[in-house]
């Protein structure tokens, strides 16, 4: 007996058969964004981006940027974080400049201080017919770091690297290095933020006297119900 898998037709068309590899056996099949659209709810993809200004004097585990995830009836899959950093002014003495990346529970206040880069309306959409964005709170520190809201952070980190070496202004700095990205050909579950959850980026290393560097972040996410 054989079978037939048969999809599920939309709008009136009739579901196409799955189709086989007549060479290696192996159903034929692609990649696709994640559905945004489910039980009334209409969510979607969503990037945003942004550069700290003059950071000077940050102490080890300070936070220059925050993620706040607050919606119980969507998840928030992080699928991509980008950053890049430079030295704009040489520190007193050379030093390591690295930074890491760590989640928070429990975060039901977000942090404040920095610049907001929550998007709005249209603004960070892939597609202008998505939702807007249900992200509680994104922002980026100007010049100092951001105050901690009200979160528990795990016990360890997730990601730690360079952003920069050397110890001359402009020099050493690392272009759009990926901090996380779900490698999901290998199996990996990529990070699934549920309500009162987040990230936040962190300076590791406490920035010695008269030192200024500058750090970009981008990030990519989407909205997805919760079944």
């Amino acid at each position: 007996m054989q079978t037939k898998l048969i999809g599920g037709g939309t709008a009136g068309l009739a579901g196409v058969e799955l189709g086989i590899d007549p060479t290696f056996q192996a159903a034929r099949i692609c990649a696709r964004p994640l559905d945004y659209a489910a039980l009334g709810q209409v969510l979607g993809h969503y990037r945003v981006a942004g550069a700290t200004g003059a950071l000077t004097v940050l102490s080890a585990g300070n936070p220059f940027f925050s993620f706040r995830w607050a919606n119980a009836n969507a998840y928030a899959v992080v699928q991509q974080i980008k950053m890049s950093g430079a030295i704009t002014t040489a520190f007193g003495a050379a030093q390591v400049n690295d930074i890491d990346m760590i989640l928070a529970r429990s975060f039901t206040a977000s942090d404040t201080g920095g610049t907001a880069l929550t998007p709005t309306g249209n603004t960070g959409k892939m597609r202008t017919s998505m939702g807007t964005t249900q992200v509680a709170d994104i922002r980026i520190s100007t010049t100092g770091t951001l105050t901690a809201g009200t979160r528990t952070l795990d016990g360890q980190v997730v990601w730690n690297g360079l952003y920069a070496t050397g110890n001359t202004a402009v020099t050493g700095s690392v272009v759009d290095d990926v901090i996380y990205e779900p490698d999901l050909g290998a199996g990996q579950h990529p990070v699934v933020l549920g309500q009162n959850e987040g990230f936040v980026l962190r300076v590791v290393t406490t920035m010695g006297a008269t030192g200024v560097v500058k750090i970009a972040i981008s990030v990519k996410w989407a909205e997805v119900v919760v079944f």
